[in-house]
């Protein structure tokens, strides 16, 4: 029988090795042209690949709300090794926004992921039923590394009221009295998937691009600028509250769009 993952993985490389045929190599005084294959080396591993992945925001939110029928043609498309692509990470969004009519048409179709904690400090885990389903989906067809993010504090935690971003897209949008309750709600909803519904996130990422000055009020997804002494606060923070919570250290990660603070902070 034909191995369908090493004759896509063969048909890629093909593909990588038609676009090397030619390459220019600039570096900072010279610019040189190299006309035909490349040599490549299988046996010298310069890097290790876990996976191919793709991120929920924010098609899952779309694909959720599908008839069993179509959202299995996609999750077969997507994740199944056989039929699909294969895919094997999934990076799950932290939903910030109301469910307030008004709200969700002033973000990006299917950009107002909904958050699961209401601004009574309860939580309605159904708010979420689109895009997790898309996630158990990925589970259930091979996918073995889960990654949590927010682009934003919940809208309530805010200081415009917003989960798009301050009005002064260079300044934080977090609320300083809500530091500690925003760290709760990520190491809630964490534990609420790891001990309800058994699947771990391996890393927790509590910002998205945060040096960026462009995450303002009134933009049509969710964003938010964090000054780097605030990045420092909520990792410590989240550090600790996941120990107490869940009894282990999680990975907290930032996925940044520009240079500051960058990395995994175990």
């Amino acid at each position: 029988m034909v191995d369908n993952k090493k004759e896509r993985e063969l048909h890629l490389m093909r593909m990588l090795l038609v676009a090397t045929q030619t390459v220019i190599i600039v570096n900072d005084v010279t610019e040189t042209t190299v006309v035909g294959p490349m040599p490549i080396n299988f046996q010298n591993t310069a890097q290790t690949f876990e996976g191919w992945g793709t991120s929920l925001a924010w098609f899952g939110e779309y694909v959720g709300m599908l008839e069993e029928s179509q959202q299995n043609i996609v999750a077969d498309l997507l994740f199944d090794h056989e039929v699909g692509l294969g895919l094997e990470i999934v990076r799950f969004n932290f939903g910030a926004s109301s469910t307030d009519a008004n709200a969700v048409e002033s973000m990006r179709p299917f950009g107002a992921v909904p958050c699961v904690m209401l601004p009574d400090g309860t939580y309605n885990w159904t708010l979420d039923n689109k895009q997790a389903s898309v996630m158990f989906a990925a589970r259930d067809r091979g996918a073995v590394i889960f990654e949590a993010f927010a682009n934003s504090p919940p809208w309530f935690m805010t200081i415009s009221g917003r989960p798009s971003g301050n009005v002064d897209g260079k300044q934080d949008n977090l609320a300083p009295e809500n530091y500690t309750a925003f760290v709760d709600y990520l190491t809630e909803v964490v534990g609420f998937y790891k001990q309800e519904m058994n699947l771990t996130f391996r890393t927790i990422e509590p910002f998205n691009e945060p040096n960026a000055g462009s995450w303002r009020a009134g933009n049509t997804q969710e964003g938010c600028h964090y000054d780097p002494s605030t990045q420092d606060i909520i990792l410590q923070a989240s550090t600790h509250r996941a120990q107490r919570l869940l009894g282990a250290t999680p990975t907290l990660a930032e996925a940044g769009q520009q240079s500051g603070r960058k990395g995994a902070f175990p």
